[in-house]
């Protein structure tokens, strides 16, 4: 798993003034998850594809403003670097905050997950059984239920 916050690991806690930001970037390919967990007062988080723009509560892609925890997925097709803010709200003098984030290492490929790093898959062995190999595979499984609904559809029809 791929660190974001550099030196030392996927967790951050911090304190932030009422309207004030902190503002960092993710430059981590692929699908990031950031959760962020208000410990006192009220923090919200906001994420901008654009990297010549700050993400803010005026100008944003991704938010999540919510008492408690927030939670924003950056897809992997955004274009990195992507510009993540953390708000204070303004009614609350101070708050603390926790931020966790997460690396997904498979993404959704047409609605199944694929695995990003075929090394995993390959140090498994030939005798792994892989959804996308075995017989009663994902596919397999899809083909069935798709011609189960159309069944169902012409007897309805008919």
């Amino acid at each position: 798993m791929a660190m974001l916050f550099g030196g030392g690991g996927e967790r951050r806690s911090q304190v932030i003034y009422a309207n004030n930001y902190t503002v960092f970037s993710v430059r981590n390919p692929g699908k990031v998850v950031l959760t962020l967990t208000s410990l006192t007062g009220d923090a919200d988080l906001y994420a901008a594809e654009s990297p010549s723009e700050f993400a803010s509560a005026e100008s944003y892609d991704l938010s999540s403003y919510s008492c408690g925890s927030d939670v924003i997925a950056i897809p992997y097709d955004f274009k990195r670097p992507v510009s993540v803010a953390i708000h204070g709200h303004p009614f609350a003098e101070e708050t603390t905050y926790r931020l966790e984030a997460q690396v997904l290492e498979v993404k959704e490929v047409d609605g199944f997950l694929e695995t990003e790093n075929r090394e995993e898959e390959e140090s498994l062995g030939p005798d792994h059984n892989s959804d996308r190999d075995s017989k009663g595979g994902t596919v397999e499984i899809f083909v069935t239920v798709l011609f189960k609904c159309l069944e169902i559809l012409a007897d309805i029809l008919l």
